[in-house]
């Protein structure tokens, strides 16, 4: 393999943090992978299969179903809201929690409490958070060309291809592209001026 142009300066890096765990520096320096002498982390491959166990989820909100399900409420659809209240727990990839703060920062979600009280109010008992992970950031790049480049619905349309759940999204795009199965319902502020 070839190297970059000014050396290797991940190695030196890698050397500083670990000196004696050459290659393994960031695994053992986190307290999750291998430390010195032992074996080293494997990462699945994009043809390999990867399995997320036990994670009880069907549904998968994206960040807007998410945001208006506690903002606005009235917004989501009865059938939709009756979907996400009746299957227990719903997945909410974590990444949507950068999207919104990052909406705050932007000025397009407001709120008259701070964003960590957000945050405290809508991460209900019912969802999960679903971290992303080497399969996903994988997966997102397996998405087909004239899928949207918006790093964050690459990431979610990915968590739900990948573990197989429903995404429920306002955003056409996503549902016209058949990554992955969808609960589509067009977003209408009219619902919530009844």
């Amino acid at each position: 393999m070839g190297r970059r142009r000014g050396g290797d300066h991940g190695d030196a890096i890698r050397t500083a943090i670990c000196p004696d765990c050459r290659g393994q520096a960031a695994a053992h320096v986190c307290g999750r992978g291998p430390g010195p002498g032992r074996e080293k982390a494997r990462f699945a491959t994009a043809g390999s299969e990867i399995r997320m166990e036990g994670i009880g989820v069907k549904y998968l909100l994206d960040t807007a179903p998410w945001i208006n399900a506690v903002t606005l409420p009235q917004t989501m659809p009865g059938p939709v809201r009756d979907l996400v209240e009746s299957n227990g727990r719903v997945g909410l990839c974590s990444v949507s929690l950068l999207e919104a703060a990052i909406l705050h920062r932007l000025g397009r979600l407001q709120m008259r409490a701070p964003l960590a009280e957000f945050f405290a109010v809508a991460l209900a008992a019912n969802l999960q958070l679903l971290e992303l992970t080497p399969g996903i950031a994988v997966k997102t790049n397996e998405l087909p060309a004239g899928f949207q480049g918006d790093p964050f619905d690459r990431a979610i349309a990915a968590t739900a291809a990948l573990l197989n759940l429903t995404l429920i999204t306002t955003d056409p795009a996503i549902r016209d592209a058949k990554v992955c199965e969808v609960e589509y319902y067009p977003f209408r502020l009219s619902r919530a001026q009844r």
